[in-house]
């Protein structure tokens, strides 16, 4: 079974993933939008997903864990739509260092025999991802 952190950095990662990619459905008509619209939702809905989560966490039905996830993506919404390039690199390369710590951890797990093969690659997968967006910046 993967650890909880482990599930939020690959989470994570997904995400920065899917904001890489830059999928959007249009949700209020077909006309297309600019980038900068639908950047702004993304933030709109982040903001209010940050809400809910330290609302949860609150009354202990979620994780703080979790309320520092949304909190991050928020973060990242908000420097990309922003062009804060700084913040962006300084948010990636804490994700990546994180991110190699979990991938030893996993790395280790896996030849103790006390975790799975696949979950050292979607670890790996990830901290590439990372890599990659830092790359970007450059």
């Amino acid at each position: 079974m993967r650890s909880s952190r482990a599930k939020l950095f690959l989470a994570a990662s997904a995400g920065l993933l899917a904001c890489l990619v830059g999928r959007s459905v249009a949700t209020h008509d077909d006309a297309p939008r600019s980038v900068k619209d639908l950047q702004k939702e993304r933030v709109e809905v982040l903001t209010e997903r940050v809400a809910l989560a330290r609302k949860l966490a609150a009354k202990a039905a979620a994780v703080k864990d979790e309320v520092k996830f949304w909190e991050e993506r928020l973060d990242v919404a908000s420097a990309e739509l922003e062009g804060r390039t700084a913040d962006l690199r300084r948010i990636y390369e804490g994700r990546l260092a994180a991110l190699r710590e979990v991938e030893k951890t996993a790395d280790k797990l896996y030849r103790n025999q006390a975790g799975s093969y696949a979950e050292v690659l979607e670890v790996r997968e990830a901290r590439l991802e990372v890599e990659i967006a830092l790359a970007r910046l450059k």
